[in-house]
C-alpha cells in the first residue's frame, strides 16, 4: 500500500494572539496544513501583551517542549491514545511558531477514523503537556519510545494517567527566575471535510502558581518605652521578601490528582539566601510622586498542594524584612523588622491552587518583631486571580532588580571570595575603600585607600605596602585588591595576602547594573595571623587628676595623680600583688620606656619557620591552661569579697613552655608592676585577679615561654612596638630577659599576663543602662562554667 504523508503545521500562540477574532474567523488554511495553536493567555486577549497573563521576561510564557497525545472522538479520560509525539521548540518561543511534522494516512485514520461516506469534518481529542520536568520527562520519554516501537504501545497514555505525573523543581535554586513552567491543556480539534486540514486551539494551564506582595502605605510607627518616646522611620528601599513553606514537587493536574508534599518537597527562601530573597520596587519610581505601591518585581513561585493542618509546618506564608531607624541620642540605629504574610486563610482555603495568581494586599502601619523566628503576623487583603486571565499590569513587565547573595563576608587565610548575583541588566563592580590598621606605633592607625576611576567589569585598588615576613626584613611589596564579574553571575574578589601582613583588610565594593540599582558588598579578609588593637581606656569625670583607668587589680584601680597603688593579697604584704599605675607612668611623662597604652589580641591560625628563632624547640598551637580537674581556688585570694569567690582558676601549666593559645590578648603598659616586683607565685596571682578594659578577672593568665617569644618576635619585627623590655615571668617558672633575649632563672621580675580569647570570646564585662561598659566593677569569672560574677566593690 502506498504510503501518504502529510505535514501538520503547529502553530503555538504562546503569547501573541490578535484577537478573540482571530479563533472565531480563522484565516484559510492551505490544503495540507494542520494548524493547532497553543495559548498560554485567555480568548479575551486584545492585541499583543494587552491583558496578557504571563509574564515574557520572566519565561512564564515560554514553551520549549510539548509533549502532544491525540484521542478518538468519544473517548474519555481512562483511555489510552492513539497516537502521540513530542516536539523540541525553537529557543524563546514566546509568540507564534509553526513547526511542519510528518503524519502518514494511516495515522489520520487511527485518530479521526475513516471518511465518512458523505464528506463531513470529523473531530478527535487532543491533549498537551509543555516543558515536562523529572521525574514526568523520565516517563513521557519511555511513553514516546513504546509508541515509536515495532510493536506500538500506549500504556499509561489516558489523561487521567497523564496527568498523575509527578513534576519537581529542579534544585539547588540558582535563580530567582524560573527556566519555564510546566503547563497543560486539552480540546477537541477537527479535521476538514476533505481531510486536509486540522484546526484547533488548546488554552493551556500552568501546574504552578504564583505570589506577588503589594504594599500600597508604609507608616512611621511611634513607640512609648518607659519615659523614652521613639519614632521608628522605615527604609522601603532596603526592604526583602522571603518565602516559606513551598512546595517543589506536585502532580501535573494537581486540581484532578490532590498532592501531599513530604517533608523533602518543601522549600524556603529567607536571609541564608539572599541571591533568592526578592527586592521590592516603588511605583512609581519617582519618590516625589505619591505612592501606588511596592511589590517584589520578580514574583515567588510554588507547585500546589493540599495542607494538612495537622502536620509539622506551617502554612505557606511570605516574611518581609523591613529595616527601620530608631534616633536615639543622635545615633541613628537600624533594626530589621519582620512582618509574617499569610497567602492562603481559613475563609477561601489553606490549599494553593494550581495555575492561579495571588495578588497580596498589605498596609504596615505597625512594628514588625526584631526576631525573624517570631514575625508579627499583620492583616491582608487578597486577590487569587487565573493566572491565565489575570491582567498584568504594564509596569511591571519592565521590571527592574539587583541582589547579591549575601553583603558580607568573612574571608579567613583565603585569596578569593565568590558572590552570587542576579540582574535586569548587566553589573558593572568598584572597590569603594580598602582599610586596614596599622600597629607598628603607639598611636596605631586606620589606614584607608580609595577606589578611583569609573566602575568596570574589573576594578582593582593597589599600594606600596610595608610587610614584615617572617624570618625576613621589613620592605615595601605591592599589594592589590581585584572585583570583577565573572560568567554564570558570579562577583569576584582578589587579593592575594603579601607575606608579612598580619592585620585585617575590609574591602568595600559596590555592584551597580545599568538599570541603576546597587548592592554594596563588605569582605574582610584575615591572613592565617593576624592582631587587632584598642587601647585601654582611660575615664575622666572631671580635672586630669581625676581621670580613672580600667585595670583594676584585687579591687584596686588604676588612678592619675595618686601615685602607683600599691595591692596586697590577703597576707596584708604591701605590694605582693604589685601595683595599678599612676598614669604619667604610662603616658610618657614620667617614664619614656614600656608606655604601650595599646591591648593587642594576637590571631594564631598556624606557624611558620621564622616566627619563634633560637632554640629549636617544637612549638605547637593549643590551650596552656591546666584541665578543668586540676582548677581551684588561689591561696591569698580569698577574703577580698564574700558573695563570690574565685574557686575554679584555670592557671597556666609549668609544662606548657611550647604553646601558643589560638587567640589571646596580652595587657597594655596600664598593667605592669613597677612598684614592685614579684615571686611567680605572686604572679600567677595578680593574673588570676586581673581586669582591663572589662575583660573579667579570673580569666588572666601567665603567658607561656612561647607566648612571650611570639609577641617579642613580631615586636622586634615592626609589626607593634615592644611590650617587653626587662625581664618578665614565663608560666615555665622562668623569666625572659629583654637584654640578653633569652629565658633564665628568677627570683623577683614583672608580669604581664595574657587573657583567652579563643577560650572566652571577645566580649566585655558589665555594662550600664546605657549601654557603656561598668569598669567600676571588677569581674571574675569561674572557668568552668563561664559565669562572670561580681567580685566585691572596687577599691
Amino acid at each position: 500500500m502506498k504510503r501518504i504523508t502529510s505535514h501538520i503545521t503547529i502553530v503555538l500562540a504562546v503569547l501573541m494572539v490578535a484577537s478573540c477574532n482571530w479563533f472565531e474567523d480563522p484565516v484559510p488554511m492551505p490544503k495540507g496544513e494542520f494548524r493547532l495553536t497553543l495559548m498560554t493567555t485567555g480568548l479575551d486577549t486584545k492585541g499583543p501583551e494587552t491583558g496578557a497573563a504571563g509574564e515574557t521576561n520572566l519565561n512564564e510564557n515560554l514553551i520549549d517542549t510539548v509533549d502532544i497525545f491525540f484521542y478518538q472522538n468519544g473517548a474519555d479520560n481512562n483511555t489510552n491514545a492513539v497516537h502521540c509525539l513530542k516536539m523540541a521548540l525553537p529557543a524563546g518561543s514566546n509568540s507564534i511558531v509553526s513547526l511542519n511534522i510528518p503524519i502518514s494516512a494511516d495515522e489520520i485514520v487511527k485518530i479521526f477514523g475513516t471518511a465518512p461516506a458523505v464528506p463531513a469534518a470529523t473531530t478527535a481529542r487532543i491533549y498537551v503537556i509543555a516543558n515536562a520536568t523529572n521525574p514526568a520527562r523520565s516517563m513521557l520519554n519511555q511513553i514516546m519510545a513504546n509508541a515509536a516501537s515495532s510493536t506500538p504501545s500506549y500504556a499509561g497514555t489516558s489523561i487521567n494517567s497523564l496527568k498523575h505525573l509527578e513534576i519537581l523543581k529542579p534544585g539547588p535554586y540558582t535563580s530567582q527566575t524560573e527556566s519555564s513552567f510546566v503547563m497543560d491543556g486539552y480540546s477537541v480539534v477537527t479535521l476538514s471535510a476533505d481531510r486536509t486540514t486540522i484546526s484547533g486551539h488548546v488554552k493551556m494551564d500552568r501546574s504552578g502558581c504564583k505570589v506577588r506582595l503589594f504594599i500600597t502605605q508604609i507608616d512611621t510607627v511611634t513607640t512609648i518605652e518607659g519615659s523614652d518616646t521613639l519614632v521608628w522611620i522605615p527604609q522601603p528601599q532596603y526592604m526583602r521578601l522571603f518565602f516559606f513553606n513551598g512546595s517543589r514537587k506536585t502532580h501535573i493536574d494537581e486540581t484532578l490528582h490532590p498532592f501531599t508534599p513530604a517533608s523533602s518537597d518543601y522549600f524556603t527562601i529567607r536571609g541564608n539566601n539572599m541571591v533568592l530573597a526578592r527586592t521590592l520596587q516603588r511605583m512609581p519610581a519617582d519618590a516625589s510622586q505619591p505612592l501606588q505601591y511596592w511589590f517584589n518585581t520578580i514574583p515567588y513561585y510554588s507547585y500546589p498542594f493540599d495542607f494538612n493542618p495537622s502536620g509539622d509546618l506551617d502554612q505557606t506564608s511570605l516574611v518581609l524584612v523591613l529595616p527601620l531607624l530608631c534616633p536615639i541620642a543622635n545615633y541613628e540605629h537600624s533594626h530589621n523588622t519582620y512582618y509574617q504574610i499569610p497567602i492562603t486563610s481559613p475563609t477561601n482555603g489553606l490549599d494553593l491552587t494550581r495555575n492561579s495568581y495571588y495578588q497580596i494586599y498589605v498596609t504596615l502601619s505597625m512594628l514588625g518583631n526584631f526576631e525573624e523566628s517570631d514575625p508579627v503576623e499583620i492583616p491582608i487583603s487578597f486577590i487569587v486571580a487565573d493566572w491565565t486571565t489575570a491582567e498584568i499590569k504594564a509596569e511591571m513587565r519592565d521590571y527592574k532588580y539587583l541582589t547579591v547573595d549575601r553583603n558580607y563576608e568573612k574571608i579567613v587565610n583565603q585569596n578569593t571570595g565568590l558572590f552570587k548575583y542576579s540582574s535586569s541588566s548587566p553589573v558593572t563592580v568598584k572597590i569603594n575603600t580598602v582599610k586596614y590598621f596599622n600597629y607598628a606605633q603607639n598611636n596605631f592607625q586606620e589606614i584607608t585607600l580609595n577606589g578611583t576611576g569609573n566602575p568596570a567589569t574589573t576594578h582593582s585598588v593597589s599600594e606600596n605596602r610595608m610587610v614584615y615576613p617572617p624570618g625576613g626584613t621589613a620592605h615595601q611589596e605591592l599589594d592589590t585588591y581585584t572585583v570583577s564579574v565573572e560568567p554564570d553571575n558570579i562577583i569576584k574578589f582578589e587579593r592575594i595576602i603579601p607575606d608579612g601582613v598580619f592585620t585585617i583588610s575590609t574591602i568595600n565594593f559596590t555592584v551597580t547594573n545599568e538599570d541603576g540599582f546597587s548592592e554594596t558588598i563588605v569582605v574582610e579578609q584575615y591572613p592565617p595571623i593576624y592582631l587587632t588593637g584598642e587601647k585601654s581606656t582611660v575615664y575622666n569625670t572631671g580635672p586630669t587628676n581625676n581621670q580613672w583607668g580600667s585595670v583594676i587589680v584585687y579591687g584596686y584601680r588604676s588612678r592619675y595623680g595618686s601615685g602607683n597603688r600599691a595591692i596586697s593579697d590577703d597576707s596584708g604584704t604591701t605590694g605582693n600583688l604589685g601595683s595599678v599605675q599612676d598614669f604619667p607612668t604610662v603616658t610618657g611623662t614620667g617614664n619614656t620606656k614600656n608606655n604601650n597604652q595599646n591591648q593587642y589580641t594576637v590571631y594564631v591560625g598556624s606557624l611558620a619557620e621564622g616566627f619563634i628563632n633560637g632554640d629549636g624547640r617544637n612549638y605547637a598551637i593549643g590551650d596552656p591552661r591546666v584541665p578543668i580537674s586540676q582548677a581551684g581556688p588561689v591561696p591569698g585570694l580569698q577574703n577580698y569579697g564574700t558573695t563570690f569567690k574565685l574557686n575554679q582558676y584555670r592557671k597556666s601549666r609549668q609544662d606548657a613552655s611550647d604553646m601558643i593559645a589560638p587567640a589571646f590578648k596580652i595587657a597594655s603598659s596600664y598593667g605592669k608592676t613597677i612598684f614592685n616586683v614579684l615571686s611567680f607565685t605572686q604572679a600567677e596571682k595578680r593574673c588570676a585577679a586581673y581586669q582591663e578594659n572589662g575583660y573579667p578577672a579570673g580569666r588572666w593568665r601567665v603567658p607561656t615561654e612561647a607566648e612571650i617569644l611570639f609577641i617579642v618576635n613580631r615586636s622586634e619585627a615592626g609589626v607593634f612596638p615592644a611590650l617587653f623590655d626587662g625581664k618578665y615571668w614565663a608560666s615555665s617558672g622562668r623569666c625572659y630577659n629583654s637584654a640578653s633575649k633569652q629565658f633564665e632563672s628568677g627570683i623577683y621580675q614583672s608580669v604581664r599576663c595574657v587573657y583567652d580569647v579563643w577560650y572566652w570570646g571577645d566580649a566585655k564585662g558589665d555594662y550600664n543602662s546605657d549601654g557603656t561598659i561598668d569598669y567600676g566593677i571588677p569581674m571574675i569569672g569561674d572557668n568552668p562554667d563561664g559565669i562572670a560574677r561580681q567580685w566585691g566593690p572596687v577599691r
